[in-house]
């Protein structure tokens, strides 16, 4: 039997050392002066299609594989999270932060889920709501809610706290002055699914395992706990190359190509961007993209909720409860929702009612799993897009 012909072909890989992963590197403010200093302006579009497409469907994106019938192994360094419980020693700190805030006449726009950058979720110091962020800056910067973050590693924290909910929805209709006190909303009076996690950005390693059939993709991805995984440290400043044949990163030149080459004969050498800081920049990227699908918060009002309702972790033992499965049906405390899907579903009218009954509790699996494999998605997602190859 003639052995199968062996064949070297080329397949996707990933490239941290690039600029595609951010919108922009701008000037701040009046940069004559300091020509290198550069401003980090979000993660770019390319990136933020790839991260809310995952969101939205849990899985891998399709990669374009060498042939339509092929399988090989990669291995390779990339960021990953990795999601633990807050210390124990914290979640006391965020609990009185959450009850001051309560209490400060922000009672019915609480959260039940919420996500933030820093240590504190709200900032009672004002009569601001803003519990999000965008950034994951260093601890110099100061976030748009005024909270300052400690913590130099790249990391985002978030709550889970369905009891808060049931608290002010009890309190809207019975008890209007149960929001002033007397309420416990962490741990174990909180129930089962009450939690708060702490999510850091590493550096690690991913074996990845693709096989194709006929064209259908099957990826396996294993990200190891290892010890030689590294805390990303979070970004401040940006410094742009810094030698003199770049154009338009001179001494009192803006970024702008049109530099005069007869100033700087020889502008067309390759500039020197340090590669490290690209990567850097990239993670960071794709820390604040995944961030921002998987942001809240989410109150009682769902219209004005993060976007945590679109992704699929919604299929989560500890989030079943803002799908709205569970808020139409839960009769245990006689304040479930009195609408059309509820009494279709409950007149055996099931067809019609369109409520989507979701898995068994057995066969969710829990958020913080679920975090860290949505973000190994995303990363190796990358090869579905030339932008990042």
């Amino acid at each position: 039997m003639e052995p199968q012909p062996i064949h070297d072909y080329y397949v996707p890989t990933i490239n941290f050392d690039t600029l595609s992963y951010v919108a922009g590197l701008g000037r701040p403010g009046h940069a004559r002066y300091n020509p290198q200093q550069l401003t980090y302006e979000g993660p770019s579009q390319a990136l933020k299609r790839i991260t809310t497409a995952v969101g939205a469907l849990g899985t891998v994106l399709p990669i374009n594989p060498p042939s339509s019938n092929s399988s090989w192994d990669t291995e390779f360094r990339g960021p990953a999270i990795r999601c633990d419980p807050l210390p124990a020693s914290e979640i006391g700190i965020v609990e009185q932060n959450v009850r001051q805030y309560i209490e400060s006449g922000a009672c019915y726009t609480a959260s039940g889920y919420i996500t933030w950058f820093g240590d504190l979720p709200y900032n009672t110091s004002s009569s601001s709501s803003d519990n999000g962020s965008t950034s994951s800056d260093a601890d110099s910067v100061v976030q748009p809610n005024g909270i300052r973050l400690s913590n130099g590693n790249a990391s985002f924290r978030l709550a889970v706290l369905p009891r808060l909910l049931d608290i002010i929805q009890m309190s809207s209709r019975q008890l209007p002055l149960a929001c002033t006190g007397g309420y416990d909303f962490i741990g174990p009076a909180g129930g089962n699914d009450s939690m708060l996690l702490q999510c850091q950005l590493v550096n690690s390693t991913y074996n990845v395992a693709f096989d194709y059939v006929n064209g259908n993709q099957t990826v396996a991805i294993d990200v190891p706990r290892t010890t030689s995984e590294e805390p990303v440290a979070a970004i401040s400043n940006i410094t742009g190359p810094t030698n003199t044949s770049c154009v338009g990163f001179h001494a009192g030149y803006y970024l702008n190509s049109s530099a005069v080459a007869t100033e700087f004969p020889d502008w067309k050498e390759r500039c020197d961007f340090d590669p490290g800081l690209a990567r850097k920049l990239a993670y960071k990227s794709m820390l604040d993209a995944f961030f921002n699908i998987i942001s809240g918060p989410v109150a009682l009002d769902q219209s004005s909720a993060g976007n945590i309702l679109a992704t699929t972790l919604l299929r989560t033992r500890e989030l079943n409860f803002l799908t709205n499965y569970a808020r139409a049906m839960d009769v245990s405390s006689g304040l479930e929702w009195k609408n059309a899907h509820s009494a279709l579903f409950r007149a055996g009218r099931e067809d019609l009612a369109g409520l989507i009954v979701p898995e068994p509790e057995d066969q969710r699996p829990t958020l913080a799993r679920e975090l860290e494999a949505m973000f190994q998605n995303v990363t190796v997602s990358l090869m579905s897009s030339t932008a990042f190859q």
